[in-house]
């Protein structure tokens, strides 16, 4: 069995840059990606892993995530028609609502499915800590590089506590870039002396907390419904994808999900 997970948000706001026309362009990229996606990796589950509210990293840090600009209403309408079709198709859609999607996937791969290979389709870098160097049985895929991405010969987490996550709002340190934090990692006594000066410790150690993932006990939810891939088609009729939902294409959209096993 291969399971296949998604970063839901990554893979709908990555469809924000395919086809532009029309009042759904998202929502039509978005499930040209997913059978695109379905089509390379023929997985026998696939889990949609939507984002909870980290609470804990924001009580860590104030500031966390809060360099982010919201997308719009148009796009969270879209985004919401996005849901609701994928409730109807043969996914699994989880979340918990107190871990992000990071977490989510991290209990997924190391606990839930611990013995089965699993891809996951991300452009977030956090994923490589659940990279080893001696093990195939985690992939991951970066869907705009077009590639699987190779484990670090170092530690992901303490390279990245170091020099900080721009996207995420974690401050590194002056001066520290990733070859100088690679050299710090391959030497520990002259990383010791580093995180020995000023507070370094500290915010060394603030930042670790905040990128390694969390775990989860329980609370996780499941959130789609029975397949019925005649209410997906009518819905994408009424959005106007005919390029979808004609009779030719549309066999060839539902026959891709075929290797998934409900």
């Amino acid at each position: 069995m291969s399971i296949l997970l998604i970063d839901f948000n990554n893979m709908v706001h990555r469809a924000r840059a395919g086809f532009g026309r029309g009042e759904h362009p998202v929502t039509y990229t978005f499930f040209l990606i997913l059978r695109k996606t379905i089509e390379k990796f023929s997985p026998s589950q696939v889990y949609i892993v939507k984002e909870g509210k980290p609470q804990r990293r924001h009580d860590t840090l104030e500031g966390y995530k809060a360099n982010r600009a919201s997308a719009g209403d148009d796009f969270w309408r879209q985004h919401s028609d996005i849901s609701e079709m994928l409730k109807s198709m043969p996914v699994k859609i989880v979340r918990h609502p107190f871990r992000e999607c990071d977490d989510t996937i991290a209990h997924f791969v190391n606990v839930v499915h611990a013995n089965e290979p699993c891809t996951i389709v991300s452009t977030d870098s956090d994923f490589i800590q659940l990279l080893k160097v001696d093990s195939t049985r985690v992939q991951l895929w970066n869907p705009i590089k077009d590639t699987l991405i190779t484990a670090p010969n170092y530690d992901y987490v303490s390279w990245k506590s170091l020099t900080g996550d721009g996207s995420d709002n974690i401050p590194g340190f002056k001066g520290i870039g990733g070859k100088t934090a690679e050299k710090l990692l391959a030497n520990p006594q002259k990383l010791n002396e580093f995180l020995a000066q000023d507070n370094n410790l500290e915010k060394f150690q603030m930042n670790y907390g905040l990128i390694q993932f969390h775990t989860i006990d329980e609370g996780v939810e499941h959130l789609h419904e029975s397949v019925n891939w005649e209410s997906v088609r009518n819905k994408m009729t009424e959005l106007g994808f005919s390029s979808i939902v004609n009779d030719k294409s549309w066999k060839k959209f539902v026959n891709t999900f075929d290797c998934v096993k409900e």
